[in-house]
């Protein structure tokens, strides 16, 4: 069975550990989890709060542990500005591409740069952006930019938001970074930035130039083989300006969750078709407004899920500044028919302690763990800063990597022995034994029979005698194979009693005693159980033996 939707604090084993800190980023890579900047209440030489530019990489362990491992960085190596409230989006295994973030909150700076590290020698390089090539004779236009997304920019003051930092940012390196001229989306903090192919998408988020303070709704795409810089004149229904909202990316599409602006805050959910450029409202809110939560994406099949955790939320209708900290959970199902879930935690359904479950937060950093079908969080900001370590099993949502569709036959005697055939997807990507589990409604009675993989969308088995055990009824059907869960999707299958021959009736034209040879004939068998029930569905096999009956002398 799946583990329980339940929280576990991690214990920190090792030597090194991390100051308690907020809005940093953790991203997966080769080596492990990497963890970048954020705010820890440090101060720069003129005594005012500064972010970090600190890399560690998370290692979960056994045990509920964890532990941190400093990243050195190459002595040759560009340093990035410090900064917190930036994206950092893993754009290959073994590479992270940064951009933006709050430089400093006295003066007031945020940044537009970019900036990629290679994780295998851990070195870091500047991204030098660059606008698409221009024509500047009569009727000039902008040419098709290389990559994945073309798109007509307009040669204005907003389609040119400056990419200088709103001033002068001194890197850890000693080089000062201006920014150069205009190449991109203004500086910001609080966005977000998803990958779409090759293609960074960045939307929204707060700042400016200079020391303007005001929220994006604007969406840009860097071409990552090109580094060229795009802004999307998009369509449709556009989300208000905002920032401390959730995006991610999925087939094409980008999809934006709450966040915040001057005005208002924010829990509806929009969907961008990037290719066509064209923004919907999908009508789908979760709970009350909510802004600056934890987020990620997680594959499942036979749909994605996305995990909505904390944050800020305005509980009571009174706007941004009574927001209170939150421990909800959020599951955005990704199927057919787009849903939010709200699963509770075992702690919420008194199972386990309360005290087990986290503190609500805000500027938390998550991340998946597929190997343990875990989310993994740490720190935040709950009026002080945190370097609290969770995990929540999440297996009992997502499923195994494989699901079940249907069985046929779909139904069979209790008597067992039918083999059936169960469709599927993904039955390959696991090794190891398979166990088909034949289930009554609220899994009081059960029955297991042992399947074979035919390929990765065929299982094959034959069905267990279920007399004495979960008799004749609707049946849940599950499997797992190896040592993965059993799928969280079912498929029905029905056992009906086995039909008794001398209990049944046979009749019709063909029992008539005067036939023709060689002519067809027909008659009826309506079946009937050991208790005498008429029979309401077929695949029963009969033999039917014919026998001319002759009289004898003695009329016999």
């Amino acid at each position: 069975m799946p583990a329980p939707f339940a929280w576990t604090r991690l214990s920190l084993s090792g030597t090194v550990s991390v100051s308690p800190r907020a809005g940093h980023s953790i991203t997966p890579t080769s080596s492990g989890f990497l963890l970048y900047g954020g705010m820890d209440g440090r101060r720069n030489d003129q005594g005012n709060p500064s972010p970090n530019s600190d890399l560690y990489m998370l290692k979960p362990g056994l045990r509920n542990t964890y532990e941190w491992q400093v990243v050195e960085i190459d002595p040759g190596s560009q340093m990035p500005p410090v900064r917190t409230l930036h994206t950092a989006v893993a754009i290959t295994p073994d590479e992270v591409l940064l951009f933006g973030g709050l430089h400093s909150t006295t003066p007031y700076q945020v940044l537009n740069d970019g900036w990629i590290l290679d994780t295998t020698c851990m070195e870091w390089k500047r991204i030098q952006f660059k606008l698409p090539p221009t024509e500047t004779i009569k009727g000039s236009y902008w040419k098709r930019m290389t990559g994945r997304i073309p798109d007509h920019i307009q040669a204005t003051s907003r389609g040119l938001a400056g990419a200088m930092v709103s001033s002068g940012v001194q890197g850890e390196d000693g080089e000062t970074d201006t920014g150069g001229p205009a190449k991109g989306p203004a500086p910001r903090s609080n966005h977000t930035m998803s990958l779409y192919e090759n293609t960074a998408v960045l939307f929204g988020g707060h700042g400016g130039m200079g020391y303007q303070r005001r929220a994006f709704n604007d969406v840009w795409t860097l071409n990552l083989d090109s580094n060229r810089w795009i802004e999307l004149t998009c369509h449709g229904n556009p989300p208000a300006p905002r920032s401390g909202h959730a995006a991610f990316h999925k087939e094409g599409y980008m999809f934006v969750f709450g966040g915040w602006n001057g005005e208002a805050q924010f829990n509806d959910l929009f969907m961008l078709d990037i290719e066509n450029k064209d923004w919907s409202d999908l009508d789908l809110s979760f709970s009350v407004p909510r802004w600056n939560m934890a987020s990620h994406l997680v594959e499942a099949i036979p749909s994605w899920r996305c995990f909505i955790f904390g944050g800020s939320a305005d509980r009571m209708s009174e706007g941004r500044s009574m927001g209170s900290f939150d421990t909800r959970i959020g599951v955005l199902e990704l199927g057919e028919e787009r849903r939010w879930m709200s699963p509770m935690a075992a702690e919420e359904k008194g199972k386990t302690s309360t005290s087990t479950l986290p503190p609500g937060r805000e500027h938390t950093a998550m991340c998946y763990d597929s190997e343990e079908c875990r989310l993994i969080m740490f720190g935040g900001w709950a009026n002080k800063w945190l370097d609290d370590c969770w995990q929540i099993n999440v297996s009992s949502i997502v499923g195994p990597p494989y699901a079940i569709v249907k069985v046929d036959p779909p139904l069979g005697p209790v008597s067992g022995g039918q083999k059936v055939r169960i469709y599927g997807i993904g039955f390959s990507s696991t090794q190891g034994m398979c166990v088909v589990k034949f289930s009554a409604a609220g899994n009081r009675h059960s029955a297991e029979a042992q399947g074979t993989v035919v390929n990765d969308e065929l299982v094959e088995c034959v069905t267990p005698n279920v007399a004495g055990t979960i008799g004749p009824r609707e049946c849940e059907v599950r499997l797992c194979i190896g040592s993965r869960d059993f799928t969280t999707t079912v498929t029905d299958y029905h056992y009906f009693l086995n039909t008794v021959h001398d209990q049944s009736l046979c009749y019709g034209p063909g029992l008539l005693q005067d036939q023709q040879a060689e002519l067809t004939t027909r008659f009826m068998i309506q079946a009937r159980n050991q208790q005498g029930e008429n029979r309401k569905s077929g695949r029963d096999d009969w033999f039917v033996q014919v026998q001319q009956i002759l009289k004898s002398d003695k009329g016999k």
